[in-house]
């Protein structure tokens, strides 16, 4: 109805006349509709606005016209810059039915709409398919808040082929794009740079097989700098070079989109600029096979946050990672899945680039992690995360751990803004979280994780990993002096993981049929270089069974780890493996081990039979 009162308003405008019809090239300065009688070829009409060279072939002036190609062709094989098939310059502007290629010198284009510093409005594109130009479409007022597009709806129309699809350079609002095909461009499919655009809609439009990359900043949708209230609705980005959309927009919505296989990340939400987002919703998207992470959300410099981010409903399978939450983040993430993501399902981390804001707020309820190399991972780098609490969640079959806690190893109290209640994991056991010195006895559980968890006291305690594959193990992230006896671990993938605890005991322990028995992590810090890892530790009649590496020691040289009796066996790698480490082993017995012990550089060991 609105684009049938839109052409009512043209007919009006042009006095009813009949058609006019074009059989050259020519500058169009008075209203009506112009009707194509045949090809069109070259650009012989002087078009000096945008650059002093630049030439036309149709140059549209006026205002209320219509321009029907009625499927004929505009093209050029020229080779020079600032060539244009179409220029619009007027308001009240339809395009339909043409076919413009050729215009491939640096900055020609096939429909170009430019102003300086002069609002233009009121446009129609239609069934109009641009190929083999630098730009298909280019819309331009360089970065000038006085001037730009506003009111354009493109629609049916291809853009292939080009150096880029559909270009966006100036200042635009309530643009509609809907059914558009950007795809097989040498850079991307859509793109803006240095655009406020605000009230618009991208909707069921596709961009695939473009060929710029991440470095170059392009993908199939790279809509950067866009400022407020955008809809990005049912689209399709597949197999581009970069990333498959990145959407910086001030209050966005991005709902029923498909993202897959492309060589960056699938779907990034980055706001950038002084100015932080009121809402982002984010639902029901489906992201695989990407390059990168499946959805981003966070901010690219130190002034940006996001605000009441919602994530929910969406599908990340397959990606580097599946969702990826960066920054200074506050809102809610849930009913989400993440499934066979070879770095994490869920990684959160608290610190952007730059500097960096803290994370606050976030709430992760009624996800699903599964069959990732890591199911839920949360680090808080150099910052503290601040109420990050993990709600009703099921994290299963992960290949390393269902759950892992990568705090900021210089700050203990980080472990104490994490609150985690109702996580499922492999076999339907749960995952158990400690913070403080309690007294843990008599569980059956997944996975333990200790986080500053000094003094804690856990005895009787039976782990056990997926009953598909090893996964999960106890893991202590900046615990001292908690004692562990007693316990059964079987089918982990660390049965005791270690990062950054010291003075623990291990007492009376059986391993049998993980990866690791003993996994002494460490972190590589710029303080300048130095490393963060465990030391003075004593594991005491710990039996190890059936596991490729008993025990892992690396870089374990502030202090002297102690192994006293028990045994590993069948450790079709190696018993004891150290690296930069001060350990002492007495009275323990290696037997049917690939390799009993195995040291390299600045170890130093102790044995006694």
């Amino acid at each position: 109805m609105r684009h049938f009162i839109f052409l009512l308003a043209l007919l009006a405008a042009a006095g009813l006349s009949a058609a006019i019809d074009v059989g050259g090239c020519r500058e169009i300065s008075s209203g009506g509709t112009y009707d194509l009688v045949n090809d069109l070829a070259g650009a012989n009409i002087s078009a000096p606005e945008y650059s002093s060279s630049g030439m036309a072939c149709l140059k549209i002036t006026a205002a209320n016209v219509v321009l029907d190609c009625h499927g004929f062709g505009i093209s050029d094989d020229n080779y020079s810059s600032n060539r244009y098939g179409i220029m619009v310059r007027g308001n009240n502007v339809e395009v339909r039915n043409c076919v413009i290629s050729g215009y491939n010198g640096s900055a020609s284009t096939g429909l170009f709409f430019h102003q300086s510093g002069v609002w233009m409005h009121g446009f129609n594109v239609t069934n109009v398919t641009a190929f083999g130009n630098y730009y298909g479409l280019y819309s331009y007022d360089y970065h000038s808040s006085s001037g730009g597009v506003t009111d354009l709806n493109l629609t049916n129309s291809s853009f292939h082929d080009n150096n880029y699809g559909v270009r966006i350079y100036s200042y635009a609002s309530r643009w509609r794009v809907e059914g558009v095909n950007a795809s097989y461009n040498r850079y991307s499919g859509f793109s803006s740079y240095n655009v406020a655009m605000r009230n618009s809609t991208f909707i069921n439009n596709t961009a695939s097989y473009n060929n710029g990359t991440v470095a170059q900043n392009c993908g199939g949708f790279y809509l950067d700098y866009m400022l407020a209230n955008n809809t990005f609705i049912n689209n399709r980005a597949e197999y581009n070079n970069g990333h498959g959309v990145f959407f910086d927009s001030i209050n966005g919505t991005l709902i029923g989109n498909s993202v897959n296989y492309n060589n960056g990340s699938g779907l990034i939400l980055a706001p950038t600029g002084t100015s932080s987002p009121d809402f982002m919703y984010v639902a029901n998207n489906s992201v695989r096979g990407n390059n990168g992470s499946g959805i981003y959300t966070g901010a690219y410099d130190s002034f940006q946050e996001l605000d009441n981010l919602t994530v929910s409903g969406n599908l990340a399978a397959e990606n580097v990672y599946g969702f990826f939450m960066y920054g200074r983040v506050t809102g809610e993430v849930y009913n989400n899945t993440a499934e066979g993501n070879t770095y994490a399902g869920f990684y959160f981390v608290s610190e952007p680039s730059g500097g960096g804001r803290d994370m606050l707020n976030l709430t992760v309820d009624r996800n699903v992690a599964y069959n990732n190399s890591k199911g839920i991972v949360w680090t808080s780098a150099t910052r503290h995360p601040y109420n990050l609490t993990f709600l009703n969640n099921s994290a299963l079959e992960s290949w390393e751990f269902d759950f892992y806690a990568g705090v900021n190893v210089f700050n203990q109290s980080d472990c104490s803004y994490i609150d985690i209640g109702n996580l499922t994991s492999s076999g339907g056991r749960p995952i158990m979280f400690v913070n403080d010195s309690s007294t843990i006895s008599d569980a059956e559980v997944a996975e333990l994780v200790l986080c500053g968890a000094d003094g804690a006291d856990i005895s009787n305690v039976t782990v056990h990993g997926s009953d598909l594959i090893r996964n999960n193990g106890i893991q202590l992230f900046m615990t001292r002096g908690a004692a562990l006896h007693d316990l059964q671990m079987s089918d982990d993938y660390a049965s005791f993981e270690l990062v950054q605890s010291h003075n623990n005991s291990f007492t009376d322990i059986s391993i049998e049929d993980s990866d690791y028995g003993v996994h002494n992590n460490f972190y590589y810090v710029n303080c300048p270089p130095c490393f963060s890892t465990s030391e003075n530790n004593t594991f005491t009649d710990v039996n190890i069974s059936r596991c490729p590496v008993g025990y892992e020691f690396t870089h374990s040289m502030a202090g002297t780890t102690r192994v006293v009796g028990g045994t590993v066996v069948n450790s079709t790698q190696y018993g004891m493996l150290v690296n930069y480490s001060a350990i002492q082993v007495a009275g323990t017995h290696f037997c049917g081990t690939g390799q009993p012990l195995r040291t390299y550089d600045y170890t130093t060991l102790n044995m006694t039979y």
